[in-house]
Order: structure tokens, then sequence, then C-alpha cells
């Protein structure tokens, strides 16, 4: 009977607790249901929250794009500034301020707009012109650049040409030669080959072989140019009877050729014509000096 009575107060003992801890998960279950009644009210005004700074931001958005438009109105140009909206403001009304301050009427306004049309008039039109002349300058470089072209082939055909045309002259004499000219460092070199001689150095000539060397330049250059008046004066001083012969012919000749564009040809000598026989004076003007006169004490 005593084991049945202890046995029965460790049952309820054991009763007693089980009641005390599930009083205990009661109290707790019913905490976390309040917390989480709590947490989804605090769920949904955050969410409205949320729904709302949304709705405040796009309305933002389309305040700033309307405002984005109606400042482009003013200045197409967007202009980067680190300046507060109150300090723009604050510039805008000084201006205003300083603007309705000033004495401007507008009649003058009206003035310097018709003045800033004729000037804007006046800016297109100078700028079409230096279009024009930009294009101009173009094709006019273009055509230089086709001149200098032509120019070079001609001068080396002109030089090609006058050591041609000396060569001729000179063998008439029997002599040959050539003439080397050169355009960048601006000289021009002759040389003569004669019979029966070693050196081609024009200095190494006699007077006579030198100036007959010398006409014949001349008359190559006369093949290279147009003039109405060719003169040599006292080309064959220094010349022997024989090379005056030849070039006394070869000068008559010349002016007498075909091919030859026809000009007044003037030679001036010291000495008589009797080595120029009397066919070849046909045509020529002979106008002869008398020997000055000498006085004796």
């Amino acid at each position: 009977k005593q084991w049945y009575q202890r046995r029965v107060r460790a049952i309820t003992s054991e009763l007693e607790e089980l009641r005390n801890r599930m009083s205990g998960l009661q109290r707790k279950r019913n905490k976390l249901t309040q917390e989480a009644d709590r947490l989804k009210e605090n769920k949904k005004k955050i969410t409205d929250q949320i729904r709302q700074f949304e709705n405040d931001l796009e309305e933002h958005k389309k305040n700033i794009e309307e405002g984005t438009e109606h400042a482009k109105l003013r200045c197409p140009e967007r202009i980067d500034t680190d300046r507060y909206p109150a300090a723009i403001e604050a510039l805008l009304k000084k201006l205003q301020i300083q603007m309705s301050k000033s004495n401007v009427t507008q009649s003058q306004i009206d003035e310097l707009g018709e003045r800033l049309k004729l000037i804007e008039s006046k800016f297109k039109l100078t700028k079409r012109e230096l279009r024009d002349v930009k294009l101009l300058s173009t094709k006019l470089q273009a055509d230089l650049s086709k001149r200098e072209d032509h120019y070079f082939i001609m001068r080396k055909n002109i030089s090609i040409r006058l050591s041609m045309f000396f060569s001729m002259n000179l063998s008439q004499r029997g002599y040959t030669g050539k003439i080397e000219v050169n355009h960048k460092e601006g000289s021009l070199n002759m040389q003569l080959h004669m019979p029966n001689r070693k050196t081609h150095d024009v200095k190494s000539l006699s007077g006579g072989e030198r100036s007959f060397s010398t006409v014949c330049f001349i008359c190559s250059l006369w093949s290279l140019m147009e003039s109405p008046f060719r003169c040599l004066d006292e080309f064959d001083v220094f010349m022997d009877l024989y090379n005056r012969r030849i070039t006394m012919k070869m000068l008559i000749d010349y002016s007498k050729r075909a091919d030859v564009r026809p000009s007044q040809y003037i030679l001036l000598t010291p000495q008589n014509l009797s080595s120029v026989p009397e066919k070849d004076k046909v045509g020529m003007k002979i106008l002869q000096l008398d020997a000055p006169a000498r006085f004796e004490d």
C-alpha cells in the first residue's frame, strides 16, 4: 500500500511537471504567434513604403524629364556644374535684378537683333566664299603640280636639245662635244672633243677655238628661244681666217634656215667681209664705217 502511494505521488509529480512544461510551451507559442503577427504587420508596412517610394521615384523621374525638356528649350547644350540649385537660383535672381535695373529699351534690343541677323548673314556669305576659295585653291594646287611636272619634263628636253644643237654646230669644224646642265646646282659644263687632243677642258683652247665654241653655244641657245633681234659683237676678233670663214657661213646659214622663226640679225665685226662669198651676201645689208682719221704732229 505504501508503494502504491509513493508511485501515485511520483506520477502526480511528473504530471504536474508536464503540465508546467506544457504551460511554458503554450506561453512561448503565444509569444511567437504574436511576434509573427507583428512581423507580418511590419512587412506589410515596409511593402507599402517601398511601393510609395517607387511611385515617388517615378514621379520624380517624370518631373526631371519634363524639367530637362523645358531647360533644353532655353539652353540646348547641357552645362555640367557642381553648384547647388539654391546657388543657381540666387545667381539667376541677381541677374534678373541687374537686367531690370539696366536702361536697355526694347527698341535697342530689336536693333541688336537686326544687327545680329546682318552679321550672321555676312558670316554665312563669308563662309561660302571661303569654301569656294578653298576649292579654287585645291584646283590651282593640282594645276600647279601638273605645270611643275610639265616644266621639269620641258627643262630636261631643252637641256638635251641644247647639247644636241651644240654638237651639230661643232661638227661643222670637225669637232664633237656636249653640254651638261646641272639644274640642281645651277651649273653648266661644256666639253669639246677635238682631233689629236687628249684634253677636253675648254680652258686649254686657243682664243679662236674658244670664240668658235662660244658662237656654237649661242646658236644653240638661239635654236631654243624666240627673239625679234639677235646681236653678236666682235665675235671673230680672236679667230683665224679659217675659223672666221666657217663661223660666218654658219651664222649666215642659220639666219636663212626655214625652220627658224624670222629674226633680225645684227653682227658687229672689226674685220672685213672679203671671206664671205657674194652669193651668201644676198639679203644682207652691210654698213661699213670709214677708218678713223689719224693726225700726226
